[in-house]
């Protein structure tokens, strides 16, 4: 068995997490062996804190094979998001990055579910006639609904399915 701990923004993203994980293994995309736990941080704005470090350590001294930290770049430049984050855990915590993977979902994680849209909560609103705005808290149920041949082409997807099937 192969622990994988994902650290997100928030509650819904780690359920979301885990629903999706379920899938790509029904499909064979990641191997059945990997089991995933989750842990929120409470916010885009605690992704880079003391928090995030000590979910981390802690994550690797129980034993966790790997740390998947997924974050949304809120139009950010992906990279520069997975940089700040790995020099923060690295550089100022003394952390190993070793064992821990930065996957930045671009813009928002709602990608999966929109992988064509320019701006995917406004596409789900639009495509599935919200009466009122999508809410974050839609995201586990949604999840399933996620087109895996459309997803395979965008690179924060093919970065979380080779961080699960990492050895």
């Amino acid at each position: 068995m192969k622990g994988v701990m994902a650290v997100t923004e928030d509650t819904y993203g780690g359920e979301a997490v885990k629903r999706l994980l379920n899938l790509l293994k029904e499909k064979g995309i990641v191997r059945e062996e990997v089991n995933v736990d989750s842990h929120s941080v409470g916010g885009k704005g605690n992704v880079v804190s003391t928090k995030t470090a000590k979910i981390v350590q802690t994550s690797l001294a129980k034993g966790f094979h790997m740390v998947l930290i997924l974050v949304d770049s809120d139009r950010e430049k992906p990279e520069d998001v997975r940089r700040r984050v790995l020099e923060f855990l690295g550089g100022k915590q003394g952390i190993d990055l070793e064992r821990v993977r930065v996957v930045v979902f671009s813009p928002y994680i709602e990608r999966l579910l929109a992988p064509d849209a320019d701006d995917p909560i406004s596409h789900l609103n639009a495509q599935w006639g919200y009466k009122n705005e999508y809410k974050k808290s839609d995201l586990p149920k949604l999840i399933s609904r996620v087109d895996l041949n459309a997803v395979r082409r965008l690179p924060c997807f093919q970065e979380l399915v080779d961080a699960l099937n990492d050895p």
